[in-house]
């Protein structure tokens, strides 16, 4: 799974990845220590699907989408187009992207 975007849509998380809403450190007014907990699983277990993905599975998954943000936006778009399933596609991706426009 690769991300749509860098930035969420609007704060009620529509039109978001579950890995943007996880990641988007926002807690709602009135909100409990006990709705936030269950809400950050839930968006968890959306994002990463741990019952059907092994854990190296999900270390690609998580490696490929940090070096997705890290990337320039313009290099994140090329390798999305690319749809890479591990970073280390999206790596090589990138090597290719830079010996063509270098």
């Amino acid at each position: 799974m690769i991300l749509r975007s860098r930035g969420m849509a609007d704060s009620s998380g529509k039109d978001s990845s579950p890995s943007e809403r996880f990641r988007a450190l926002e807690v709602y007014p009135g909100e409990t220590p006990r709705e936030l907990y269950v809400r950050l699983k839930e968006l968890f277990s959306k994002w990463v699907r741990p019952e059907q993905k092994s854990v190296k599975e999900i270390s690609e998954m998580m490696i490929l989408e940090q070096f997705l943000r890290m990337v320039n936006t313009e290099m994140e778009v090329w390798i999305k187009e690319r749809n890479p399933k591990t970073a280390e596609e999206a790596h090589f991706s990138r090597k290719l992207c830079s010996s063509i426009s270098g």
